[in-house]
Formats: structure tokens, sequence, C-alpha cells
């Protein structure tokens, strides 16, 4: 835990761990965060569940915890998350409200690894290849800059960055339980998108609520994150 001076920025880095488990490009990426978040004038706070498998009641008390601390800034980096320290600088540098990282979602984009294989990728190049990524773009025709944050409409929270106001005024709208006698509001919930009629998972809706009180949320596409997962191997010799 590392706190600098109280003029300056506080990141609470909050994980749910279910299962209780962490990777290891997590754990490594987190063993290099503070010394790179001091370095630049920023401290850090750590908090983790651990066990609990619904994933918008982990997120909700974690955010409990960061509105009942000192620190300005609240960044998820779920367990199996893979990241570069400086990254978490560069997006509190952006001072934006919502910012987040685009990772890729646990799946192999066959696809586009196919098309590359056609147009002459090396095999040992194709690995560049597979990813598909959790990220719902406000206009899918603009060109993504690598240097430039990008509006989107939602985004994983595997990796998002939300400053403090954002919760502090959402508390107002939101629904609380009561838990443990704590009150805890309920900024992230699975819903309906009236729009679409899809459903929301927790990251989604709380984008979508947090777009409708007048917060824009932004992607950082210089943020380049790992998504480790399991895979199911299979074939046959013949």
């Amino acid at each position: 835990m590392t706190e600098p001076n109280a003029n300056a920025p506080t990141v609470f880095v909050a994980t749910p761990m279910y299962g209780g488990m962490a990777t290891g490009p997590y754990v490594w990426s987190l063993a290099q965060t503070p010394v790179a978040l001091m370095k630049n004038g920023i401290g850090v706070l750590y908090a983790y569940t651990m066990n609990d498998s619904l994933v918008a009641h982990a997120r909700n008390g974690l955010v409990h915890q960061f509105l009942g601390s000192s620190a300005t800034h609240l960044m998820f980096i779920d367990a199996d998350i893979g990241f570069s320290p400086m990254d978490i600088v560069s997006m509190v540098r952006a001072d934006k409200d919502i910012v987040c990282g685009m990772y890729p979602k646990k799946e192999i984009n066959w696809q586009r690894v196919s098309e590359a294989a056609k147009q002459g990728v090396p095999p040992e190049e194709l690995h560049k290849y597979v990813a598909s990524f959790a990220l719902d773009p406000l206009d899918r025709s603009a060109p993504v800059h690598p240097d430039q944050l990008l509006e989107v409409a939602g985004a994983g929270a595997g990796f998002m960055l939300v400053k403090r106001g954002v919760f502090e005024k959402l508390s107002e709208q939101v629904p609380a339980y009561t838990e443990d006698e704590r009150t805890i509001s309920e900024f992230y919930a699975t819903g309906i998108d009236p729009e679409s009629g899809r459903l929301l998972a927790e990251d989604y809706h709380f984008c979508r609520l947090a777009r409708s009180h007048g917060f824009r949320v932004y992607a950082a596409p210089w943020a380049r994150l790992s998504h480790t997962g399991t895979y199911m191997f299979g074939g046959a010799i013949n």
C-alpha cells in the first residue's frame, strides 16, 4: 500500500477472485505495479474478494470498500488479466470519467485466423490474430487509432478505471441493499437493454447507467492486455 501527498491521485486496485485464485500473468503484473505508480506520483491501495460466484455482487462490494477509502480512482483488474502498470498511469493521466482497457475474449476467432493464413501470415505469427475484444464502440465505422482514446457505449470491467465522482453521483440514482449491517449501492447488475432487447452483463449495465447520467466511457486502445483461460484440446491421430 502506497500513498503520495494528499493532492496526488491514488488508485484503488480492486480484484474479484473467483475461487480465490489468480493467474500468473496477473500476479506478475501486480507485483510491478506499486513501484511503477509511485515513480509517477500515483498512490495505490489494494482490495480483493474471494469465492464470490456472483461477479456483480463482488464488484459492488469492492466499490463500497473504495468509497470508504481516500482513493481518487477505482481500478478494476480481474484476476485473469495480465497488464502493464504503465497503462494504469496513462489511463489516470487521460483524466476521463471512465477508461477501459481492451482485452481479448476467452475465445479463438478462427475466422480471423483463417483469413490471416490465406493472406500469407506465417504460422509463427498467427497467434496475433486469434483475438476478439469485449467492446461496444459508439461508431463501428470509426477508425481506431492506437494512441487515442475511443469513446464507447460499453466495455468489459476486467480492466476499468473509474473516478470517485462517478460513483458518488450515481449512488443517488441506484438501489441499495443491506448486507452484514452495511448498505451497499448496486452499481453493477445485469439487465435488459430497452433499445436492443439484449441481456447486459454487469459491466455493460454499468456503462449504460453511467452514460445515462452524463458520464462518458472510453477505451484505451494502447493498453496491451492478456486474458488467461482454459482450453479443451481435441483431435485425432489419424
